[in-house]
């Protein structure tokens, strides 16, 4: 098991979120009607699926066979 496979989809995301979280929480300004922050966290839920997508590609795809 890689660390790097756990900290690109795992800690990468919840790291993302926690830290714009707390840096976005004051602003008050929106983006397509949203706070920032709504924003921000819509944003990381579709990134996290890309992350461990990413993750599936690069260590685990050679484990998969084909169902045929």
């Amino acid at each position: 098991m890689s660390a790097w496979r756990y900290a690109m989809g795992l800690g990468l995301p919840a790291l993302a979120i926690m830290v714009g979280e707390y840096g976005l929480s004051d602003m008050r300004t929106t983006l397509l009607g949203m706070p920032v922050v709504l924003v921000w966290i819509t944003a990381w839920m579709v990134l996290t699926s890309g992350c461990l997508g990413v993750c599936w590609l690069v260590w685990d795809r050679d484990g998969v066979e084909d169902p045929a």
